[in-house]
């Protein structure tokens, strides 16, 4: 009965006015889309069987987005941290309608997990798609996650990222200097449209980055802007995100059919 009472507040709540799309740019520049084996890529990245790592077919359609969650978050202090990432991206004109499981009206849909990590698939996988949100406070860690399952990749491995930001790779832990990669490290002649340049600036802001000491081995820095000026993670999307986002699906929108 708690869930069912959340839901109806949910879904009262979210009710707001999406604000106008940002007239998106005569052309973006893209590179190929990833393939890698299914698995865990880029830090916190799902990779569905036979996929690539980004969108090779899709992103949500007409922004509706299905979702499933873990009983165990309607008795989190967190779960309004969650409502409040999918109240903000509902200012950005997609709709979250809370589901049952196997509810045959929406067969593709997320289900938000109860884990101790975060993980996500980029954009729409098909069929059930889970998203990890760890268990204990990260409001930035939410919306990371639900920045992927959007379409959002992380914007430190844009393919223009080496014209930004500067790497140290003496200070990365061996196992996981391949998470600063640009997407163009691999190979795939697939459409990745979140790989498309958006912006015309290196937002430092996103909360689709890693901070400046993300697996580093000694505490020292592991990317910086080119000047030297190091980042934190954020909280939440920035206006840079908020504006990938929409010309990202005003691009798919235009081109997914050609």
């Amino acid at each position: 009965m708690k869930a069912y009472y959340l839901l109806i507040l949910l879904l009262i709540g979210c009710i707001s006015e999406p604000i106008e799309v940002i007239e998106e740019k005569e052309a973006y520049t893209c590179t190929g889309s990833t393939y890698v084996p299914t698995g865990v890529v880029l830090g916190d990245i799902l990779v569905p069987e036979n996929k690539g790592v980004g969108l090779n077919t899709e992103l949500w359609e007409d922004k509706i987005i299905p979702y499933y969650l873990d009983a165990r978050w309607y008795d989190s202090p967190y779960l309004q941290d969650i409502y409040k990432v999918m109240d903000h991206l509902e200012t950005l004109g997609f709709t979250f309608i809370p589901i049952e499981l196997f509810d045959e009206k929406y067969p593709d849909y997320i289900y938000v997990k109860y884990a101790g990590f975060g993980y996500s698939y980029i954009g729409k996988k098909g069929g059930e798609q889970q998203i990890y949100l760890p268990t204990s406070y990260n409001n930035g860690a939410f919306a990371h996650e639900f920045g992927h399952v959007v379409g959002l990749g992380h914007t430190h491995n844009t393919p223009s990222s080496s014209e930004w930001l500067k790497f140290y790779p003496e200070n990365m832990i061996e196992e996981n200097k391949s998470f600063f990669e640009p997407w163009s490290s691999y190979d795939n002649t697939n459409r990745l449209y979140n790989s498309c340049e958006y912006l015309d600036y290196y937002d430092i802001n996103s909360v689709m980055n890693y901070g400046s000491t993300a697996y580093s081995k000694n505490g020292e820095y592991t990317m910086t802007l080119k000047d030297g000026t190091p980042f934190n993670t954020v909280d939440f999307f920035s206006e840079g995100d908020n504006l990938t986002i929409l010309r990202m699906y005003d691009y798919w929108e235009q081109t997914k059919n050609k």
